[in-house]
């Protein structure tokens, strides 16, 4: 069975305040799989409760056809987080506990994944190593949080207008990310697609 590591992390720049959470998937040394966002009002533990809940979502979105191939091992620097999947979450829901406790709705995403993937036996482990301690893969998974709190906190003041390109505004309002052209109409969101804009963007202002 071969293993593959998922180095987690999470962050917010006042605690709480903007803040963004990544998982990266490892074979080895190779980097086979990123899952991160950014959150605009967050808290640490928040972030670092989502990455490692988000990893187990992409792990159970894996074909079946994988389920007796891979071991899962999970590496985060939150005892927190480490903690609350190995020690805590089996009694908060044995005494019925769960919903008084910070990120209740996260911790029961966490616990209801965690069964299923137990129901198709696929082994998953959840390992505490040291932050900011020159690890790789750790500080690997920090440097993704930290590039989109940059990319996102960088983006124009709500209800500023900043024109590229002669025909296009970019605006942000609220959590939305507004791209109006005279020749295009509007576009709204900040997907994916979008990141390259806001770039470039930054890179003009």
């Amino acid at each position: 069975m071969r293993v593959i590591e998922v180095w987690t992390d999470g962050a917010s720049r006042g605690n709480p305040g903007p803040g963004a959470y990544a998982a990266l998937f490892y074979i080895g040394d190779e980097l086979k799989n990123v899952v991160s966002a950014y959150k605009s009002g967050t808290t640490n533990n928040e972030m670092e409760c989502m990455a490692l809940m988000k990893g187990l979502e992409r792990i159970a979105s894996f074909d079946r056809k994988y389920d007796d191939k891979f071991q899962y091992d999970f590496y985060s620097d939150s005892s927190y987080t480490v903690d609350g999947y190995n020690k805590w979450l089996a009694g908060w829901i044995k005494n019925n506990s769960l919903s008084e406790k910070a990120n209740s709705g996260i911790w029961q995403s966490i616990h209801n994944l965690r069964q299923q993937l137990a129901s198709r036996s696929i082994q998953v482990t959840v390992n505490k190593v040291k932050g900011h301690a020159g690890i790789t893969k750790n500080e690997a998974a920090d440097k993704e949080c930290n590039r989109l709190m940059d990319l996102y906190t960088r983006m124009p003041e709500p209800e500023k207008v900043i024109r590229v390109n002669g025909d296009i505004k970019v605006q942000k309002v609220g959590d939305e990310i507004i791209l109006t052209s005279e020749s295009l109409r509007a576009l709204n969101g900040y997907k994916v697609e979008m990141k390259i804009k806001i770039e470039q963007l930054n890179e003009i202002r």
